[in-house]
Protein backbone atom coordinates (compact mmCIF):
# COMPACT_ATOMS: atom_id res chain seq x y z
CA UNK A 1 0.00 0.00 0.00
CA UNK A 2 2.46 2.17 1.22
CA UNK A 3 4.53 2.04 -1.88
CA UNK A 4 1.55 2.71 -3.99
CA UNK A 5 0.92 5.21 -2.54
CA UNK A 6 4.56 6.89 -2.77
CA UNK A 7 3.98 6.04 -6.93
CA UNK A 8 0.66 8.22 -6.84
CA UNK A 9 2.46 11.35 -5.22
CA UNK A 10 5.52 11.04 -7.89
CA UNK A 11 2.86 11.15 -10.53
CA UNK A 12 1.01 13.87 -9.33
CA UNK A 13 3.93 15.86 -8.57
CA UNK A 14 5.41 15.30 -12.29
CA UNK A 15 1.74 15.66 -13.74
CA UNK A 16 1.83 19.73 -11.55
CA UNK A 17 5.33 19.96 -13.14
CA UNK A 18 4.89 19.12 -16.87
CA UNK A 19 1.04 20.60 -16.91
CA UNK A 20 2.22 24.38 -15.51
CA UNK A 21 5.82 23.70 -17.48
CA UNK A 22 7.63 26.55 -15.25
CA UNK A 23 8.95 26.31 -12.09
CA UNK A 24 9.54 28.63 -9.01
CA UNK A 25 12.81 28.87 -9.29
CA UNK A 26 16.39 27.94 -10.96
CA UNK A 27 19.05 27.87 -9.48
CA UNK A 28 23.22 26.94 -9.99
CA UNK A 29 25.82 26.17 -7.56
CA UNK A 30 23.49 25.62 -4.70
CA UNK A 31 21.67 28.95 -5.34
CA UNK A 32 18.14 29.34 -5.74
CA UNK A 33 16.87 32.20 -7.77
CA UNK A 34 13.03 33.49 -7.44
CA UNK A 35 11.25 33.27 -11.02
CA UNK A 36 9.93 36.36 -10.26
CA UNK A 37 10.85 39.88 -8.07
CA UNK A 38 9.58 42.71 -7.75
CA UNK A 39 11.36 46.30 -8.64
CA UNK A 40 10.44 49.67 -8.88
CA UNK A 41 7.00 48.44 -8.71
CA UNK A 42 7.80 46.29 -11.70
CA UNK A 43 7.14 42.46 -12.12
CA UNK A 44 10.68 41.13 -13.06
CA UNK A 45 10.59 38.00 -14.77
CA UNK A 46 14.00 35.66 -14.77
CA UNK A 47 15.61 35.28 -17.92
CA UNK A 48 18.22 32.81 -16.45
CA UNK A 49 20.89 32.34 -14.25
CA UNK A 50 24.88 32.12 -14.76
CA UNK A 51 28.11 30.90 -12.41
CA UNK A 52 30.89 33.33 -12.31
CA UNK A 53 34.01 31.22 -11.80
CA UNK A 54 37.62 32.81 -12.23
CA UNK A 55 40.26 29.99 -11.95
CA UNK A 56 38.12 27.18 -11.54
CA UNK A 57 36.73 28.69 -7.85
CA UNK A 58 32.80 29.50 -8.60
CA UNK A 59 32.74 33.61 -7.07
CA UNK A 60 28.62 34.33 -7.89
CA UNK A 61 25.71 33.40 -9.04
CA UNK A 62 24.56 35.69 -11.34
CA UNK A 63 20.33 36.07 -12.25
CA UNK A 64 19.43 38.52 -14.89
CA UNK A 65 15.79 39.97 -14.46
CA UNK A 66 13.63 41.66 -17.03
CA UNK A 67 9.79 42.85 -17.47
CA UNK A 68 9.71 41.23 -20.98
CA UNK A 69 11.27 37.85 -19.98
CA UNK A 70 13.14 37.95 -23.42
CA UNK A 71 15.85 35.79 -24.41
CA UNK A 72 17.25 37.28 -26.94
CA UNK A 73 20.74 38.91 -25.61
CA UNK A 74 20.05 41.77 -28.23
CA UNK A 75 17.01 43.14 -26.68
CA UNK A 76 18.19 42.45 -23.00
CA UNK A 77 20.85 44.63 -23.43
CA UNK A 78 19.08 47.81 -25.46
CA UNK A 79 15.09 47.57 -24.70
CA UNK A 80 14.24 50.20 -21.99
CA UNK A 81 13.04 48.89 -19.18
CA UNK A 82 13.06 48.21 -15.62
CA UNK A 83 16.28 45.55 -15.44
CA UNK A 84 18.28 43.91 -12.70
CA UNK A 85 21.58 42.06 -12.46
CA UNK A 86 21.48 39.95 -9.09
CA UNK A 87 25.19 38.79 -7.87
CA UNK A 88 24.95 35.99 -5.20
CA UNK A 89 28.28 35.45 -3.63
CA UNK A 90 29.58 32.08 -3.19
CA UNK A 91 32.84 33.25 -2.35
CA UNK A 92 34.78 35.91 -0.18
CA UNK A 93 36.52 38.57 -2.27
CA UNK A 94 38.76 41.11 -0.81
CA UNK A 95 38.04 44.81 -1.94
CA UNK A 96 41.08 45.48 -4.13
CA UNK A 97 40.64 42.43 -6.46
CA UNK A 98 36.53 42.72 -6.40
CA UNK A 99 37.38 46.53 -8.05
CA UNK A 100 39.76 45.87 -10.23
CA UNK A 101 37.79 43.06 -11.44
CA UNK A 102 34.92 45.12 -12.25
CA UNK A 103 37.23 47.90 -13.75
CA UNK A 104 38.58 44.97 -16.00
CA UNK A 105 35.36 43.53 -17.21
CA UNK A 106 33.62 47.46 -17.19
CA UNK A 107 36.61 49.58 -18.99
CA UNK A 108 36.85 46.91 -21.88
CA UNK A 109 33.44 46.71 -23.02
CA UNK A 110 32.89 50.59 -22.96
CA UNK A 111 31.42 51.39 -26.85
CA UNK A 112 34.03 53.16 -29.22
CA UNK A 113 31.16 55.96 -29.24
CA UNK A 114 31.74 56.64 -25.30
CA UNK A 115 31.59 60.35 -24.16
CA UNK A 116 33.78 61.58 -21.52
CA UNK A 117 30.76 61.48 -18.99
CA UNK A 118 30.26 57.90 -20.22
CA UNK A 119 33.59 57.38 -18.91
CA UNK A 120 33.56 59.25 -15.79
CA UNK A 121 30.25 57.46 -14.91
CA UNK A 122 31.86 54.39 -15.47
CA UNK A 123 34.54 55.45 -13.38
CA UNK A 124 32.10 56.22 -10.55
CA UNK A 125 30.51 52.99 -10.52
CA UNK A 126 33.75 51.09 -10.20
CA UNK A 127 34.61 53.32 -7.64
CA UNK A 128 31.63 51.44 -5.63
CA UNK A 129 32.86 48.20 -5.33
CA UNK A 130 35.44 49.29 -2.30
CA UNK A 131 34.12 46.62 0.31
CA UNK A 132 35.09 43.05 0.92
CA UNK A 133 32.74 40.47 -0.10
CA UNK A 134 31.77 37.20 1.65
CA UNK A 135 30.13 34.21 0.51
CA UNK A 136 26.67 35.41 1.93
CA UNK A 137 27.00 39.28 -0.20
CA UNK A 138 24.28 39.91 -2.78
CA UNK A 139 24.88 42.84 -5.30
CA UNK A 140 22.20 44.17 -7.04
CA UNK A 141 22.22 46.29 -10.41
CA UNK A 142 19.15 47.89 -10.93
CA UNK A 143 17.84 49.98 -13.86
CA UNK A 144 15.07 52.41 -13.80
CA UNK A 145 14.21 53.92 -17.14
CA UNK A 146 14.25 57.59 -16.66
CA UNK A 147 15.87 56.94 -13.13
CA UNK A 148 19.33 55.19 -13.98
CA UNK A 149 21.47 52.27 -12.34
CA UNK A 150 21.05 52.50 -8.62
CA UNK A 151 24.13 49.58 -7.17
CA UNK A 152 23.02 47.92 -3.99
CA UNK A 153 24.76 45.57 -1.40
CA UNK A 154 23.09 43.66 0.78
CA UNK A 155 20.26 45.95 0.33
CA UNK A 156 22.34 48.97 0.99
CA UNK A 157 22.88 51.65 -1.78
CA UNK A 158 26.21 51.42 -2.56
CA UNK A 159 26.21 54.71 -3.99
CA UNK A 160 24.58 57.74 -6.06
CA UNK A 161 21.90 56.86 -8.77
CA UNK A 162 23.66 56.84 -12.02
CA UNK A 163 21.57 58.56 -14.69
CA UNK A 164 21.06 57.28 -18.12
CA UNK A 165 21.18 54.46 -19.80
CA UNK A 166 24.87 53.96 -21.30
CA UNK A 167 26.20 52.72 -18.15
CA UNK A 168 23.13 49.90 -18.43
CA UNK A 169 24.09 48.73 -21.74
CA UNK A 170 27.66 48.59 -20.98
CA UNK A 171 27.08 45.78 -17.64
CA UNK A 172 24.57 43.83 -19.15
CA UNK A 173 27.23 42.99 -23.22
CA UNK A 174 29.54 42.00 -20.04
CA UNK A 175 27.55 39.26 -19.44
CA UNK A 176 25.07 38.86 -22.59
CA UNK A 177 26.90 40.67 -25.38
CA UNK A 178 29.09 39.09 -28.06
CA UNK A 179 32.29 39.84 -26.27
CA UNK A 180 31.29 38.52 -22.67
CA UNK A 181 33.40 38.86 -19.52
CA UNK A 182 32.71 35.34 -19.04
CA UNK A 183 31.68 33.13 -22.14
CA UNK A 184 30.15 29.97 -19.72
CA UNK A 185 28.20 32.44 -17.47
CA UNK A 186 26.93 33.88 -20.40
CA UNK A 187 26.24 30.33 -21.97
CA UNK A 188 24.67 29.06 -18.88
CA UNK A 189 22.11 32.21 -18.71
CA UNK A 190 20.96 32.07 -21.94
CA UNK A 191 20.37 28.47 -21.96
CA UNK A 192 18.52 28.54 -18.94
CA UNK A 193 16.37 31.32 -20.21
CA UNK A 194 12.79 30.32 -20.60
CA UNK A 195 10.96 32.89 -23.11
CA UNK A 196 7.36 34.15 -21.79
Amino acid sequence: MGRILAQFWIMAFLLVFVTTGRVEARGIAGRELAETVTRADKALKLNGVGLREKYYFDIYVLGAYTESGTCDPARMIKDDEVKLLRMEFVRSVPAKRLQAEVRKMVSSRLPVSATDADRQQSESFIAMYDFDVTKETIVELLYVPGTGVTATRDGRPMGAVLPGKSLLETLWSTYVGPDPCCPATRRQLLESCQPM
